[in-house]
């Protein structure tokens, strides 16, 4: 089998696209009528992540994990954490007002020794998993509800702020395979990205391996571009553009059939051009016919003696 290569090269920016989730921009659309068109003819295609560039403008409290409900004496209360990138003591700050807000005299304070935090109240406090989202950024099990011993909660864990750690690239249009523990489902992951850079710095992701991804789709004439954190959230761009470079190979069965010939395929003409005369005339000469040789005389019997049967076969034969 005969088969030949091609390849489209996409050079993406966010600012280009539709936007899905607004100044998330972290789901977007980009339209390339007719980038992979239905062919018999391909064999298999494949789409590769070249390389990105991602701001770190994302926070590590966010719309995921800003939120914490507690009960005291049997009633439920909430504080909302604004975004924002904290450390411990700006982070309890923000926690301070927010119960004083609610009319509660809760205090945290940070162990710089284990890195944890404790709540210490004026009253029985219990920290809720319903609807809470900031517990694992707080020290707690997001599964246990967690009760005061003498007005005051100790975190188990340490607090953790480091936030976002890894970026995940994904498009359903690109259809690919590929696994992910968070849900344990089939995700179409074009490639994952470390965040090794700090707030509002920039990410400069270029891929080092040749890993391609088949492409389980024969048709394309749009797709879109999906970011999550490890948790498969969405991430918040908080409306900064980033920029991507995609390579999609696909590979075609070359067909020959007996009459195609490499001018054919090319569109040369063959000339039509004369032979050398010397050529000519020898081919003239060859088809031209041998002369026929007249049918001997039935009865003619040929002797040295019988001149008139000698001079009767000389004038029937050919001259030469």
């Amino acid at each position: 089998m005969t088969t030949f290569d091609d390849t489209i090269i996409f050079v993406l920016n966010s600012k280009d696209a539709l936007k899905q989730n607004g100044t998330m921009n972290s789901n977007v659309v980009f339209n390339f009528p007719a980038s992979l068109k239905e062919n018999p003819k391909i064999i298999k295609s494949h789409i590769q992540l070249i390389s990105c560039q991602i701001p770190v403008s994302f926070y590590i409290i966010n719309q995921y994990n800003n939120v914490l409900k507690y009960t005291i004496a049997s009633v439920i209360y909430t504080i909302t954490i604004p975004f924002g990138n904290y450390n411990a003591f700006n982070l309890i700050t923000a926690m301070t007002t927010a119960f004083t807000t609610n009319g509660h005299s809760i205090t945290p304070t940070f162990n710089r020794i284990n890195g944890k935090l404790t709540f210490t109240g004026s009253t029985a406090m219990t920290f809720n998993t319903l609807n809470s989202t900031i517990l694992k950024v707080l020290g707690f099990l997001p599964t246990i509800n967690t009760a005061s011993v003498a007005n005051v909660i100790i975190a188990p864990f340490p607090l953790n702020l480091i936030g976002v750690k890894r970026l995940t690239l994904s498009s359903n249009s690109l259809s690919t395979v590929a696994l992910n523990s968070n849900n344990y489902q089939t995700q179409s992951i074009l490639g994952t990205v470390f965040v090794s850079e700090p707030a509002w710095g920039l990410i400069k992701h270029k891929t080092e391996t040749n890993v391609v991804h088949t492409l389980r789709t024969k048709l394309i004439s749009a797709f879109e571009i999906r970011i999550t954190d490890e948790d498969s959230n969405l991430v918040d761009f908080n409306n900064q553009e980033w920029t991507m470079k995609l390579k999609m190979s696909s590979t075609y069965e070359l067909v020959l059939d007996s009459e195609t010939t490499f001018n054919g395929i090319t569109g040369q003409q063959i000339l039509q051009q004369e032979p050398p005369t010397g050529l000519v005339s020898q081919q003239k000469k060859t088809m031209e016919p041998e002369p026929e040789l007249e049918p001997e005389p039935e009865h003619l019997e040929f002797t040295m003696n019988n001149d008139l049967a000698t001079l009767l076969y000389n004038s029937k034969a050919p001259r030469k």
